[in-house]
């Protein structure tokens, strides 16, 4: 007998197998590239084996011109779990904050390239605003548009491939009131907040205006978890290698959900076996289209890991 387990779908993250992880390599925009044309690349490398299901690894990406250390982010059981640590390419600080299970815990830092800091904000559990407490933000010469939670803030941040520019009040850490954002100096978005929690918003596109009520909307398999678990146990076979040699192990097979739903970029990025790797990826090749991720009111690409845990009994 055998089980072929598929143990749950969480953000992409790339795990190492043994001591030091393949090296996958990425464009600007974060997207899997060939080594000549990227911009930086992963570096997977196990800190410490808990137990055959469990382990803690540590993501490593350098700045592929340059080889310098671009981000550090640890994970336990290929969920981010620990401190997470950026640099830009000159070695200052980018951004540095803590991770719990997945999600962003306590006080989260960033820079600017020379060094002045641009943001403080603490991400609080269960809290009902739809963003993290702002403590502190600055423009790029050091003076402060938000100071003690209270102020008027014109931040900015990549996003998409361009520059994002908000502006609008934050009142006791939360964000109040109109919103309003630009990419690249055009009108993009305007949304309204009352007391941190996001109320409507309009996505703009030149005279077209799109309304949402949710921030981001993550890719959906059609029927949900349940009914993704039963496509694998309905179409995985365990490799007659693998049986005959009694192999067993957790594949962690990376892919992207694109703008449509399609299943793109398949590929086992913790392996196990070649037979065991083939099938988990095979599989994963063959699921249908998901709802597609939203952010905004637009469909945007999200990048996932699934582990299939391949057990013999």
């Amino acid at each position: 007998m055998y089980k072929i387990i598929l143990i749950g779908c969480f953000f992409f993250s790339i795990v190492a197998n043994g001591q030091i992880g393949e090296r996958h390599f990425f464009d600007r925009n974060n997207e899997l590239v060939d080594s000549l044309n990227s911009y930086y690349y992963t570096d997977g490398r196990v800190r410490m084996l808990e137990t055959n299901t469990a382990f803690t690894d540590t993501l490593f990406s350098y700045y592929t011109h340059s080889g310098k250390l671009k981000e550090y982010q640890v994970y336990t059981g290929g969920i981010t779990n620990g401190p997470f640590v950026s640099f830009y390419e000159n070695g200052e600080p980018m951004q540095k904050g803590f991770c719990i299970k997945g999600k962003k815990s306590g006080e989260f830092t960033k820079w600017y390239p020379d060094g002045i800091l641009q943001e403080s904000v603490t991400y609080r559990e269960n809290s009902k605003s739809d963003w993290p407490i702002m403590n502190t933000y600055a423009d790029s010469l050091g003076n402060e548009l938000v100071s003690n939670g209270n102020g008027f803030c014109n931040c900015y941040q990549l996003y998409l491939g361009g520059i994002l520019r908000e502006k609008g009040k934050i009142r006791d850490g939360l964000r109040d009131s109109v919103w309003v954002a630009y990419i690249d100096n055009v009108l993009a978005f305007r949304e309204d907040y009352k007391k941190g929690q996001f109320l409507t918003g309009a996505r703009i596109t030149g005279t077209e205006e799109v309304t949402y009520r949710e921030l981001e909307k993550q890719p959906e398999y059609p029927g949900g978890m349940k009914a993704m678990m039963n496509f694998f146990v309905q179409t995985m076979k365990y490799p007659k290698y693998a049986r005959k040699n009694n192999i067993e192990g957790k594949v962690f097979v990376g892919f992207v959900i694109d703008k449509d739903g399609t299943v793109t970029q398949v590929k086992a990025i913790k392996k196990v076996e070649d037979s065991i790797d083939q099938e988990a990826v095979r599989v994963v090749s063959l699921m249908k289209k998901w709802n597609p991720g939203m952010q905004r009111g637009a469909p945007v690409r999200v990048r996932f890991a699934l582990p299939v845990n391949f057990r013999l009994k």
